[in-house]
């Protein structure tokens, strides 16, 4: 059992958090007889903030290096920030049909931006030392967007008590990423930008129901590639360095 539950810090660096969102959203319907016209579009914004006392560990990673404890004597503070923005956009005309059929056709468009990384970190008095021309410690910027657009379309056939579903979808998926880098515990200068990935498919949905309450059910598996992309993907696949804490 621990004699104690206080950890007293070496600086005791006042740390932060701050996360702020918002999700606006609209959506339009216009009917007629036996169509129905709807657009729905949001747009979703997500800003996080963080300042972490990191000098317990980044003191003990740059002795490492060669850079002197005496340096840490105000403490190390890491600035952690993470941009999310996503633009969505979906038209859909469902088709009324009579008695034994019916149908909706729409596409769908979606634009996703986000960015995870660190400010410059300074260490005071490192260039100082004749360890790295400068007192950067370390900064890094990992930029992520993907665009998503896809045409679907589904028919319903009812007829002596069954309904067949007969889908469609295409699919088109891009995705670019990168990442910069400098200071002390990079290396230096490290940029790669510019990478770009891709994908389209076409996704087929039968599916079979009985009036009956035992149904039966045939869902091919999805193409691989074929979810829609993630807005939190890029954000949440680069975490922060292990020895910081």
């Amino acid at each position: 059992m621990p004699v104690s539950y206080t950890l007293d810090r070496q600086a005791n660096i006042q740390e932060y958090a701050h996360d702020g969102w918002y999700l606006p959203s609209l959506e339009v319907v216009y009917t007629i007889p036996g169509l129905t016209l709807t657009s729905s579009t949001s747009y979703f914004s997500r800003r996080e903030e963080e300042l972490e006392d990191g000098t317990e560990g980044t003191t003990r990673i740059l002795s490492f290096y060669g850079v002197p404890t005496a340096l840490a004597a105000n403490g190390y503070a890491w600035p952690v920030f993470t941009r999310n923005n996503q633009f969505n956009e979906e038209v859909r005309a469902a088709v009324g049909g009579d008695s034994w059929i019916s149908g909706v056709v729409g596409a769908r468009y979606a634009d996703t931006s986000s960015e995870f990384g660190y400010p410059p970190f300074l260490v005071p008095g490192l260039a100082a030392t004749g360890l790295y021309p400068t007192d950067l410690g370390w900064s890094s910027h990992y930029p992520f967007a993907s665009r998503d657009k896809s045409i679907f379309g589904e028919a319903y056939v009812r007829y002596a008590g069954f309904e067949l579903t007969l889908g469609l979808r295409k699919y088109w998926l891009s995705e670019t990423s990168g990442s910069v880098a400098d200071g002390l515990l990079d290396g230096g200068p490290q940029t790669t930008l510019g990478l770009e990935s891709s994908a389209t498919g076409t996704n087929p949905r039968p599916r079979s129901v009985t009036s009956s309450p035992v149904r039966v059910w045939c869902m091919p598996r999805p193409a691989r590639g074929s979810a829609r992309a993630n807005p939190m993907r890029a954000s949440h696949r680069l975490r922060s360095p292990g020895w910081r804490k």
